[in-house]
């Protein structure tokens, strides 16, 4: 197992400023977010970015842009800025030597858009960015997000399409949002086990999504931890709590998750 700090809590300020932050707090892998006025045209200063967080004590993983885009979005000029942000951000990670890249598959946002055509646009991306992602060596990760209204997937159409991705893919669980769905966190885990990489950790009520720190919603933690253990899997734990959740609170979060994998 290894335990991951999200720069989520932190955005901001400048990249730089977000990690030393993390640190600061005990990181020693951070998952990068690109979102934020700190990441604007991030593509455009690579050169300047990546020996930057190179020369910073941790390892990375990094989450694709979240706000403003969606994969799956009914309007084509939408889909293709997607896919190239989506293409910039594997490039991105390549070059900063991150092993996984995490892909939100889109959302359906209105019923006069089908879900079932998202699903086939979802396949379709996946195809395109794992074509530009191979050359990398980066492991791109598809998330389960969206409400119960906008997720494309029911709990088991995202476990048959996890079990189905290609090679050069594989699953993170966002824990939180799996439990504000509804959804069966044990039977989840256990059914994407055979590619499962990577798990979100933060908790909520059960209705928002709200990014708590673990032990602050109405997750069960215990029997979630439990279900951890049972997939067999050695995993990135990365703690994902909300913008402006003291730093000090992940390291309460590694702590916990110390002691319940690595003793």
């Amino acid at each position: 197992m290894k335990i991951v700090y999200s720069e989520l809590c932190v955005l901001g300020g400048t990249p730089g400023e977000n990690v030393d932050r993390l640190i600061s707090g005990g990181a020693e892998c951070v998952e990068l977010m690109l979102d934020g006025t700190g990441w604007d045209c991030f593509h455009q200063r690579m050169d300047q970015l990546i020996p930057e967080l190179k020369s910073k004590p941790v390892s990375y993983s990094v989450h694709t842009p979240v706000w403003d885009i969606n994969l799956t979005s009914g309007n084509w000029h939408m889909r293709r800025a997607a896919v190239e942000t989506y293409r910039e951000t594997i490039r991105f990670a390549g070059q900063l030597g991150a092993d996984q890249v995490i892909i939100h598959p889109g959302f359906c946002y209105a019923d006069c858009f089908s879900k079932e055509v998202g699903r086939q646009r979802v396949l379709e991306a996946t195809k395109e960015l794992l074509e530009c992602s191979a050359p990398w060596k980066v492991r791109l990760l598809m998330e389960n997000v969206g409400t119960r209204k906008t997720s494309l997937y029911t709990m088991e159409e995202f476990i048959a399409f996890c079990q189905a991705l290609p090679a050069g893919a594989g699953t993170i669980i966002d824990v939180g949002h799996a439990h504000m769905n509804g959804w069966n966190l044990r039977q989840l885990l256990l059914g994407v086990r055979e590619n499962l990489c990577a798990l979100h950790i933060h908790d909520n009520n059960g209705t928002a999504d709200s990014h708590l720190p673990i032990g602050e919603g109405t997750i069960n933690w215990p029997e979630l931890f439990q279900a951890i253990r049972d997939t067999g899997r050695e995993l990135n734990l990365t703690l994902e709590y909300n913008m402006g959740i003291p730093v000090e609170k992940l390291r309460r979060g590694k702590e916990l998750l110390e002691g319940e994998f690595f003793h």
